[in-house]
């Protein structure tokens, strides 16, 4: 019998299952924060059965080839344009705070206090998980020192 480890139960793991868990833990809005809305906001989907999200988000299943193809095709976008990913965080603002957010700007999202809890929140999976590699820990925290939570938050989706 297989023995699954589960990544999203602990302080250990930056995965994807406890990135969902800290978006939901700093939510304001914590009813809409449901992790259906967080999947198809991360991923761009119009819909998705709430038993593979809640396989991925778990941590029990590797999330699927096409759904890392698309972070693999922003990660091309966006290194030749870094605002690729300001729509997608600026919908998960929205789901977070439970209001729409209309302006659309690296400026709001690096001083959106939600984000900035976000972040945080994130800094200490970065730095507990041994399969994140030094330069990548370094980078991650300098973006949290320089207050560039944007990037900090693309990097991370990257990474997961």
């Amino acid at each position: 019998m297989n023995k699954y480890v589960k990544l999203n139960d602990n302080m250990n793991h930056l995965s994807l299952g406890n990135l969902f868990n800290a978006i939901k833990k700093n939510s304001i809005n914590k009813s809409g924060a449901i992790q259906t809305e967080i999947f198809c906001t991360l991923f761009s989907v119009d819909n998705i059965t709430d038993t593979t999200v809640n396989n991925y988000c778990t941590g029990y299943r590797a999330i699927g080839s096409n759904y890392k193809q698309i972070y693999i095709n922003y990660r091309k976008h966006y290194e030749t344009n870094k605002s690729v990913l300001i729509d997608t965080i600026s919908n998960l603002i929205t789901i977070m705070e439970g209001t729409i957010t209309s302006d659309n700007t690296l400026d709001k999202i690096n001083n959106n206090k939600t984000i900035i809890n976000l972040c945080n929140n994130l800094t200490t999976y970065v730095k507990n998980d041994i399969y994140v590699p030094l330069d990548k820990k370094k980078k991650f925290l300098s973006y949290i020192d320089n207050k560039e939570y944007y990037y900090f938050i693309c990097e991370i989706l990257f990474f997961t």
